[in-house]
């Protein structure tokens, strides 16, 4: 079982709030404005009811308006999901596995027609491939155009993390339903 809290405050306008709240799972019930959300090391922007984040582990969040006026938050601090209550929009992490600091999440719409989702970048020290559909499968490829026969398969709910030897080349990008909007990928 789960120790769940609920926290209301006000953010100012512009400005920011922290919350001392120890947990791995938060999301946002209600908010007047959209709000960029830093927790421990995770920087999430654009973020409004129904977003959040779990399975990193945070001793505290800071909260910063992006709207320019006063903006009264509601939100949910768990050490695990509550069942009750999960976090609703796909344009977010809900799960991100050992990442490095100053990555930024990027939504990409996965269709039948391969796709490059990232050009060949000679530095990425990082990279994490997430299919958050629960239908569509994705499969990718370094360097040359994914196919169904010739990429690496990513089952609905999977991910792909790269941390060691992490691919440098172009990542295209297929899937086996009309549009998967689904999948996120960080590169660091």
């Amino acid at each position: 079982m789960s120790a769940t809290k609920t926290y209301s405050f006000s953010v100012p306008s512009g400005g920011s709030y922290i919350l001392n709240a120890v947990g791995n799972f938060f999301r946002i019930e209600s908010c007047s404005n959209n709000l960029t959300v830093k927790a421990d090391g995770v920087d999430l922007q654009g973020l409004n009811a129904g977003d959040g984040l779990r399975g990193v582990q945070f001793s505290r969040l800071q909260f910063t308006d992006e709207g320019g006026s006063a903006n009264a938050v509601v939100v949910v601090v768990s050490s695990g999901e509550p069942l009750s209550a999960p976090i609703t929009n796909t344009s977010i992490f809900s799960t991100v596995p050992n990442r490095p600091v100053g990555w930024a999440p990027v939504a990409a719409t996965v269709t039948t027609a391969a796709a490059t989702a990232l050009s060949a970048n000679s530095t990425r020290r990082y990279l994490l491939i997430q299919n958050r559909s629960a239908t569509g499968r994705v499969y990718f490829r370094f360097n040359a155009a994914a196919t169904v026969a010739l990429g690496v398969l990513i089952m609905p709910g999977g991910f792909a993390e790269f941390d060691s030897a992490v691919p440098t080349g172009s990542l295209s990008l297929i899937g086996d339903i009309a549009s998967n909007p689904d999948v996120l990928v960080v590169e660091a």
